[in-house]
C-alpha cells in the first residue's frame, strides 16, 4: 500500500499553492473591480452623450412641429382654402402668394427641404406647393388620422426639394376651417442629413469606425439612420428587436466584426428612441491595457505554480473525482463500483464508507425489488384469479326455476339478478370491462339492495353514452355503493336513501366517475375514509387503480352540501379497440 497521509500535513504542503492562488485572486479582483468601474464610466459617458444628442433631435422635431402648426393655423391660408376666389385669375394670384409665403419659410428654415399643402380646394394645381389630394405621396398613412391630427413619417425621398430629390423626415398635420372641418394637410419635410449634422459627426474617418445612430418610433420601427450607419457591423445581433424592447440604458452586443456598445435613450414624450452604436474596442480602449497587464502578471504567477498544482491535483483532486464518479454511478443505479485505496487517510476512510454504503444499498434494493415483485405478483394473482363456479350458476338457475315454478316471483328475480351479477364479476378473465357492463353490475347490486330497503332506497344511473364504451377495472363501483348504503344511512331511522352515479371528463386523457349519496357524510375531521368491504372495499379499489395506472389516479372522498358524501374515481380514458391490454 502506498504511503498514507493525514490531511493536516497535506494542507501545510499545499499552503504554497494557496498563497499563489490568493495572489491570483487578488489580481483578478483588482482587474474585475477596475474593469467594472471603467465600464460604468464609459457607459455613463456614452449615455450622457446620446441624451444630449436626443435633446438636440427633439428640439429640431419640436421646431418643425411648431412651424407646421403655425402654417396650419394661419388665418390667411385657412380662409383662402376654405373660401377661394371665384375668379380664375384671382385664384392663380392667391395660389402664388401662398406658394411664395411657404417658400419664404423654407428659405428661413434651412433644415427644411420643402412645404406642401394638399387640399381639394380649387387653389390646388399640379406643380405648385398647393397640390390636389390625389397627389398625396403618403396615401397609405392617411388611416393614422383616425386617431391623431398630426404624425411623423419615416425617411423617404422628397421630389420637391429645392436642390433636387433628398431624403427627408415628413411631418403631416391637418388644416381645420372655422367650422372645425378638415380642409387639407400641411406636409413639412425635414432634411435627414441636416438632422444628423445637427448633432455633429463622431466618425473616426481614418479608422473607418465610430458612433452611428438610428432613430426608432414608439412601435420600434426605423424612422431614420445616420449617414454613417453600417448595418453589416450589427449582423446576427437582432439589434432592432433588442433596442425596441430596451426602455433605456446601455448594453454590449456581439456584432459581425466586433462587439458594439448599444445605448438606447427615449425622448421626453416616449414617442421616439435614439439608439447609438460604437465599437467596444473604441469605447473600452483603456480597459484593454489593464487587461493585458493583469494577464501578463497572472501568466508569470501561474507558471511558477505548476509543480504545486500537479501535486495538489494528484493528491486531492483525483480522489475527489473518483468519489464524484462513484456517486454518479449510484445515481444511475450502479452499486457495484468500488473506490480506494487512497494515500490520504481521510479520503481512504471516505472510500471505505462509500463502499459499505454501496453494498448496503445494493442489498436493500434487491430486497425491495424482491418484496415488491412478490407483493405485485400476489396482488395480481388475487385480482386476476378467476373462479369458474359453474355449479354456483347452475344452482342459482335451479333456484330461479324452482321459485318461479312455485310462484315465488321475488325470490326468482333475486336469484336471476345474483346470477347475472356473479357472471359479470367472476365470469370473464379480462381485468378491464366496458363501463356499461360495470354499470350493469352495480345496478344489479342496487336492485338486490332495493328488495331489502324497498322504496327507502333509490339508485340513479346518470352516466351519458359518451363514457359507456370506455374500459375500466372490474368491480370498482359496487364497493362504493355498498359503502354508501352501509355507512351513509341509518336503516332503522326510515331515511330515504339515494345513490347517484355520474361521469365527467377532466381532460383528453382522464375522466372521473362520481358516486354521490344524500346520507350523513363522512365524520368531521376525516375527509377520507377507505372502508374495507369483503376484500373489495374502497381501499382495494384505490390501491388497484394506483397499481394499474400510477399515483395520479385513484379514489377521492369528500362531503357534499348541505349533506351527503361524494366519492370520485379518477381514471384514464381507455377506449374499446385500443388493444388487449389497456395499459
Amino acid at each position: 500500500m502506498p504511503g498514507r497521509w493525514h490531511l493536516r500535513p497535506f494542507i501545510a504542503v499545499s499552503l504554497l499553492g494557496l498563497v499563489i492562488a490568493f495572489v491570483l485572486i487578488t489580481l483578478l479582483s483588482f482587474y474585475a473591480v477596475f474593469r467594472l468601474l471603467i465600464m460604468r464610466e464609459v457607459e455613463r459617458t456614452n449615455v450622457e452623450a446620446v441624451v444630449n444628442d436626443m435633446l438636440r433631435i427633439e428640439e429640431r422635431f419640436q421646431e418643425v412641429e411648431e412651424t407646421a402648426l403655425t402654417v396650419a393655423t394661419n388665418r390667411r391660408l385657412v380662409d383662402r382654402l376654405d373660401d377661394p376666389p371665384a375668379d380664375v385669375y384671382d385664384r392663380i394670384v392667391a395660389s402664388r402668394e401662398l406658394a411664395d409665403w411657404l417658400s419664404g419659410i423654407v428659405y428661413v428654415k434651412s433644415y427644411l427641404t420643402s412645404i406642401q399643402i394638399y387640399t381639394d380646394s380649387p387653389l390646388a394645381k399640379a406643380g405648385s406647393r398647393i397640390l390636389p389630394m390625389s397627389d398625396v405621396p403618403w396615401e397609405g398613412e392617411l388611416v393614422r388620422f383616425r386617431e391623431v391630427d398630426a404624425f411623423w413619417i419615416s425617411a423617404r425621398s422628397d421630389p420637391w426639394a429645392s436642390g433636387g430629390p433628398a431624403q427627408v423626415l415628413t411631418f403631416v398635420i391637418k388644416i381645420w376651417n372655422s367650422r372645425n372641418v378638415p380642409i387639407g394637410y400641411v406636409e413639412m419635410n425635414l432634411n435627414e442629413r441636416a438632422l444628423w449634422e445637427s448633432i455633429g459627426g463622431r466618425v473616426d474617418r481614418e479608422r473607418g469606425v465610430g458612433r452611428m445612430y438610428v432613430l426608432l418610433d414608439r412601435e420600434g420601427r426605423i424612422v431614420s439612420r445616420s449617414p454613417e450607419f453600417d448595418e453589416s457591423r450589427l449582423a446576427g445581433t437582432n439589434w432592432l428587436e433588442r433596442a425596441a424592447l430596451t426602455r433605456e440604458g446601455a448594453e454590449v452586443i456581439g456584432g459581425a466584426r466586433s462587439k458594439e456598445l448599444m445605448v438606447v435613450v427615449r425622448d421626453s414624450t416616449g414617442s421616439r428612441k435614439l439608439v447609438s452604436f460604437v465599437p467596444v474596442g473604441e469605447a473600452f480602449r483603456n480597459m484593454e491595457r489593464l487587461r493585458n497587464l493583469v494577464l501578463a502578471v497572472g501568466a508569470v504567477v501561474l507558471m511558477s505554480t505548476l509543480p504545486t498544482a500537479a501535486f495538489i491535483s494528484d493528491r486531492v483532486i483525483q480522489p475527489i473525482v473518483r468519489l464524484l464518479e462513484g456517486f454518479k454511478r449510484v445515481e444511475t443505479g450502479n452499486f457495484r463500483w468500488r473506490l480506494g485505496p487512497f494515500s490520504i487517510v481521510e479520503f481512504d476512510q471516505l472510500a471505505q464508507s462509500y463502499n459499505a454504503m454501496a453494498e448496503q444499498l445494493q442489498g436493500l434494493l434487491e430486497q425491495l425489488e424482491e418484496e415488491h415483485r412478490k407483493k405485485r405478483d400476489a396482488e395480481l394473482r388475487l385480482l386476476q384469479s378467476q373462479i369458474h363456479p359453474h355449479f354456483l350458476y347452475n344452482t342459482l338457475d335451479m333456484i330461479n326455476w324452482t321459485a318461479a315454478a312455485k310462484g315465488a316471483v321475488e325470490a326468482s328475480e333475486m336469484a336471476a339478478k345474483l346470477a347475472r351479477l356473479l357472471r359479470i364479476s367472476l365470469g370473464k378473465p379480462e381485468q378491464w370491462i366496458p363501463l356499461d357492463e360495470e354499470l350493469e353490475h352495480v345496478s344489479l347490486y342496487a336492485q338486490i339492495q332495493r328488495v331489502r330497503f324497498g322504496d327507502r332506497f333509490e339508485f340513479v344511473d346518470r352516466v351519458t353514452d359518451e363514457f359507456r364504451d370506455l374500459y375500466v377495472p372490474r368491480v370498482i363501483l359496487q364497493p362504493l355503493v355498498e359503502n354508501a348504503i352501509k355507512h351513509g344511512f341509518d336503516a332503522d331511522a326510515g331515511e330515504r336513501a339515494q345513490v347517484v352515479v355520474s361521469a365527467v371528463a377532466l381532460d383528453e386523457k382522464r375522466f372521473c366517475l362520481m358516486v354521490e349519496d344524500n346520507g350523513k357524510g363522512f365524520a368531521p375531521g376525516s375527509p377520507v375514509r377507505f372502508e374495507q368491504a369483503g376484500g373489495r372495499g374502497i381501499a382495494n379499489v384505490h390501491d388497484r387503480i394506483r397499481l394499474y395506472f400510477g399515483p395520479e389516479y385513484g379514489v377521492e372522498c369528500s362531503n357534499r352540501q348541505p349533506r351527503g358524501a361524494v366519492v370520485r374515481i379518477v381514471l384514464p380514458v381507455i377506449r374499446s379497440g385500443e388493444g388487449d391490454d389497456p395499459r
